[in-house]
């Protein structure tokens, strides 16, 4: 494990060269040593390595008698709805945010969705795995690991903020940027009755057509195009873990 690849406010390295499953079993042992968590929430971006990583996370859990509630391919702010909307002991998504796909990373939560960052905890982290503290936990009894899908809760949260009625027919250019973003964009155009125009809006952690960052001049010229050619009234481009989003008016 390289660690650096511990960081202000996030995990983030390039795999399986920085981080691999071991690694990701350790951290899960580490959390565990400092915070006694009783029920972890945890989720993945589309990210070719998430999976597997994911899955040595929820084991890390598992084997010291925590219980994992997994969420699946998600967006980072809905692993944030499931931790602060519930009684869990906190969340971990597997996710490198906006970088090229052969990174991976994690951001991680407390209770109530309280973020892990470098002065709340995610050194202390590095510093009990330098020590070896993680070899410390055990439990007699295995934790478990259910499947829960939030969706439908988290759309039903989002739309609360909003008045439905003002909402006018509207139509625009969605570019998922090849991320989980995808079915939440799906399921609020369902509900407000809007025009969708879908871009790369297939999950693919290959990200085909180059570093999801919408940031990037070279990421927008697709959108910039299809807003103007579709006549769009305007266009959201999100990132990978759509925590980054970037909208374009009706002139691209």
């Amino acid at each position: 494990m390289n660690w650096d690849i511990f960081r202000a406010y996030d995990i983030r390295g390039v795999y399986p060269d920085d981080l691999d499953e071991e690694a990701y079993y350790r951290i899960a042992k580490a959390y565990t040593y400092l915070f006694r968590p009783k029920t972890m929430v945890v989720g993945m971006d589309a990210r070719e390595s998430s999976p597997k990583l994911k899955d040595a996370l929820s084991s890390g859990f598992a084997d010291v008698g925590v219980n994992v509630v997994d969420i699946g391919g998600i967006t980072t702010d809905m692993l944030y709805f499931a931790v602060g909307s519930s009684d869990y002991s906190g969340g971990i998504v597997v996710s490198a945010s906006h970088n090229p796909r052969q990174y991976n990373g994690a951001k991680m939560v407390r209770e109530k969705a309280a973020a892990i960052s470098s002065d709340t905890g995610l050194f202390d982290i590095r510093d009990a795995l330098k020590a070896e503290k993680d070899k410390e936990v055990g439990s007699d009894k295995k934790g478990t690991v259910e499947p829960k899908d939030v969706l439908n809760d988290y759309i039903d949260h989002v739309l609360a903020f909003i008045d439905r009625d003002g909402i006018k027919p509207f139509k625009f250019i969605g570019n998922a940027n090849f991320g989980y973003v995808n079915s939440a964009v799906a399921l609020i155009v369902e509900k407000l009755g809007l025009n969708l125009i879908p871009l790369n809006f297939e999950p693919d952690g290959s990200f085909p057509k180059g570093t999801p960052d919408p940031l990037q001049a070279g990421n927008r010229a697709e959108s910039v195009q299809l807003t103007k050619d579709s006549h769009a009234d305007f266009a959201a481009l999100w990132d990978a873990d759509a925590d980054r989003c970037m909208f374009l008016d009706e002139k691209g």
